[in-house]
């Protein structure tokens, strides 16, 4: 399996990109092709064997450029050429930490949708107590139609099967309430046609979504964006707060060392470099859309979601999926 990497996308590039590489290199059996500057992939690797094919380019598209001009404008862009290969079927999947409107815009002109997908979605994986949440989408899409949040459904409900290996994952609509006349125009609508979907649990509420009611939770890209942030920056504040008041409490220093490796373990699961990236769902092909502030421990789990989505055939369970439900 050959995956390529946009050595050049992320916060942190081409640094975390080539380390990532190089811990995937070691760990899985996949053949990487990084594309980017050359000369500084091959300082950061220094005097270590380069175990990986380089495509040159000194062209990238950085995270404040507008995504479809940038896109048209730097045709020999990292990001680009990436996704060309995939085109042209030269890799398996493609991997970037870069702008995500760019990523998206890229793919979408490049790749083409999934035939019955009108607009391809960014889902993310949230933990709870009890099982995975896939919420769907998660930026890609802000101005929504009930069409596109159907088809996110059907496509998260592929990826939660799939990946997740959630059987008839049951899917909900984040909304103000629970009864089918709250929410907007859009919710109201899409509350309608997701009533065909026999697995369709109803509108579910923000704290529902880590109490067990549903496996993949439907939204627009605004929302999505909204609750995922509020979630990680949540995560991160309150494991602050905890060590504060660890830190100020009378338990004795031994017991402390316990109680911080506790919170460490309980809190690591909010962590995003442990889950690495997820894919841009809809499109015709494999591509993984990692945090930009992915390090290295995050690229290689991003290319382990690569490396499973590709060996899961992801694409063709979401093929399959709106074969069943979309008209």
């Amino acid at each position: 399996m050959r995956i390529a990497l946009d050595a050049m996308g992320g916060d942190f590039a081409p640094q975390v990109l080539v380390e990532g590489a190089y811990i995937a290199k070691d760990n899985l059996d996949v053949e990487l092709v990084l594309v980017g500057d050359e000369a500084k992939i091959r300082e950061i690797a220094g005097n270590r064997e380069l175990p990986f094919e380089i495509i040159h380019t000194e062209e990238a598209i950085q995270m404040n450029e507008h995504p479809a001009q940038a896109v048209k404008s730097k045709k020999r862009a990292s990001l680009v050429l990436a996704v060309e290969m995939l085109r042209d079927k030269q890799v398996d999947a493609v991997v970037s930490a870069g702008n995500t409107g760019a990523f998206v815009a890229c793919a979408s002109l490049i790749l083409d949708t999934i035939s019955g997908i009108e607009r391809p979605s960014i889902g993310i994986t949230i933990p709870t107590l009890n099982h995975p949440v896939f919420i769907i989408d998660t930026g890609a899409n802000i101005d929504c139609k009930p069409v596109y949040l159907y088809q996110f459904a059907i496509m998260g409900m592929s990826y939660s099967h799939s990946i997740l290996g959630i059987d008839n994952p049951r899917v909900g609509l984040i909304n103000i309430g629970s009864e089918e006349t709250k929410g907007n125009s859009l919710t109201k609508s899409t509350y309608t046609i997701l009533k065909s979907i026999p697995n369709f649990v109803g509108n579910i509420e923000g704290n529902d979504i880590f109490e067990n009611k549903a496996d993949v939770v439907v939204c627009d890209g605004f929302i999505g964006n909204v609750l995922l942030k509020f979630a990680e920056g949540f995560a991160y504040t309150f494991e602050r707060m905890i060590r504060g008041a660890l830190a100020d409490s009378v338990i004795p220093r031994s017991a402390k060392i316990f109680v911080d490796n506790a919170i460490n373990n309980a809190f690591s699961i909010y962590d995003f470099s442990e889950y690495g990236g997820t894919p841009l769902l809809g499109i015709n092909g494999v591509c993984i859309v990692a945090h930009g502030r992915s390090n290295a421990k995050a690229i290689y789990n991003s290319i382990k979601v690569a490396k499973k989505s590709v060996e899961s055939n992801l694409l063709k369970e979401i093929e399959k999926g709106v074969a069943s439900y979309v008209r």
